[in-house]
């Protein structure tokens, strides 16, 4: 591998997978697309672009030769509103077709896609299991199924090698405020006697971002090696956890 680009490299889960991938590819030239603010993070193999990637004229700013794509861009909010709607398609669906089409382009051998648990709403069975998937009854969902389902269009067709990972509820150091391990911080440090959080017996599978990180930057030799052309895999703990449990604990440190 000469190089893997990496986008939403200045998020969440894109700034600690960019690092471990500086680490863990040493020789090979990692590629961090970020939108706004550069991150702080140097390594003699990495190269910092800025680029708003849901415009068009921005695509030109990426490298013209990459072997493997890390797409983490998009807009991860769930349950947005109505008139919110078109503005996450185009991040997520829209946004994700335009860099199949410059991966195509560009020559890459696998495109690794960050999906969501959010694709099982609707989905009532548990545990949920990659193949069994309902239309989902929210937008994050449902575009990121709209995502899976061109990507797996392309890889069928031989444009590339794709590998999906659905990612469940992530937590740890960067995290942003609107996430629930945050939330919860806050709500109990600044509460009096009682802190309210909705349905408490509500479980999830909660994912250390290091985890989800290390787990990306290793799928960049399952997607390389891998003898079908597109596969999907699920990224938790696989043990749910209530709300009210984490609450406690929480609470207790």
């Amino acid at each position: 591998m000469k190089r893997i680009l990496i986008t939403g490299a200045s998020g969440f889960i894109g700034w600690h997978t960019l690092r471990i991938c500086s680490k863990f590819y040493p020789n090979t030239e990692i590629v961090g697309i970020y939108r706004f603010s550069k991150p702080k993070y140097d390594a003699e193999n990495v190269r910092w672009i800025q680029a708003d990637l849901c415009e068009p004229t921005d695509l030109g700013k990426l490298p013209k030769t990459y072997d493997i794509i890390i797409h983490l861009a998009g807009d991860r909010r769930g349950f947005v509103s109505l008139k919110e709607y078109h503005f996450q398609l185009e991040a997520n669906v829209v946004m994700t077709s335009s860099l199949a089409d410059h991966a195509g382009q560009a020559g890459c051998k696998s495109f690794i896609y960050a999906s969501s648990v959010y694709a099982y709403s609707g989905v009532e069975k548990s545990p949920f299991v990659e193949d069994e998937i309902a239309i989902p009854v929210e937008m994050l969902g449902a575009s990121k199924i709209a995502s899976e389902s061109l990507l797996k269009a392309r890889a069928k067709n031989g444009q590339f090698n794709c590998l999906v990972l659905r990612v469940f509820t992530v937590y740890g150091p960067g995290s942003v405020p609107t996430q629930f391990v945050p939330i919860a911080i806050k709500k109990i440090k600044q509460a009096g006697k009682k802190v309210k959080f909705g349905s408490s017996l509500v479980k999830r599978d909660f994912i250390y971002v290091e985890d989800v990180a290390e787990a990306f930057a290793k799928s960049v030799r399952v997607a390389i090696e891998q003898y079908d052309s597109y596969d999907v895999i699920n990224l938790g703990t696989g043990i749910g956890t209530p709300v009210r449990k984490l609450v406690s604990e929480i609470k207790d440190i």
